[in-house]
């Protein structure tokens, strides 16, 4: 089971932020999502921190590979693991190449309908 809390390497986090182009941090918690309180402590402390707060920052420094962030290879290995397992699931349910989950119902799962687009030109039925 991969770790719910992982640890990071403080100056990994600062110098891509730097290399990003976010000039200060509170520009990047407003990018990931952040709160700006928690990325001043993933540049000056190693942690633990929650995986999806690691993740949202990952994302918004382009980072693929959460060893980038200097996260332990066995905790990496893990989430990898994990990741893989859900999108193997995912396939072979035939969840993954439909309806992406931001346009399903949060509370049905289901599939939220398209709007219905009339021809309202004059003349058209």
């Amino acid at each position: 089971m991969p770790p719910r809390t992982v640890r990071i390497a403080p100056e990994h986090v600062r110098a891509l932020r730097r290399l990003r182009g976010y000039p200060t941090q509170m520009a990047l918690a407003d990018a990931s999502g952040v709160d700006q309180t928690t990325i001043s402590r993933m540049e000056r402390l190693a942690g633990p921190y929650e995986l999806g707060k690691v993740r949202k920052l990952a994302e918004t420094l382009d980072v693929k590979d959460l060893r980038v962030l200097g996260v332990p290879e066995e905790d990496a290995a893990a989430v990898e693991a994990e990741d893989s397992l859900s999108a193997r699931l995912a396939r072979l349910l035939g969840l993954d190449g439909g309806v992406k989950s931001a346009s399903r119902n949060r509370t049905t799962g289901q599939a939220r309908k398209r709007p219905v687009v009339r021809n309202l030109a004059p003349g058209a039925a």
